[in-house]
């Protein structure tokens, strides 16, 4: 996720995600190294976060080393089933 940030002196990076459903989770998240302003989450071939289909919303969050805190904009994208 890019986040238009410098994030390498960020003590805590997290990519929020609201489901369909309207529930509201974070996955922890790295800095993408050299691009310090991009940020990812891994997740496993068995994960089944992304379990719902319809329309999601993500966005960045990060606390930073003089105790900054900022959140970046709200992306949105569609979840589809396979045989869809």
């Amino acid at each position: 996720m890019d986040t238009n940030v410098d994030c390498s002196d960020a003590q805590e990076l997290r990519i929020y995600y609201r489901k369909p459903d309207g529930t509201i989770g974070y996955l922890p998240a790295t800095v993408l190294s050299p691009t310090v302003d991009t940020i990812y989450a891994d997740l496993d071939s068995d994960s089944t976060l992304l379990d719902t289909r319809g329309g999601w919303k993500f966005w960045s969050w990060g606390k930073f080393s003089d105790g900054r805190t900022a959140r970046g904009e709200t992306v949105g994208i569609t979840i589809w089933s396979e045989d869809e």
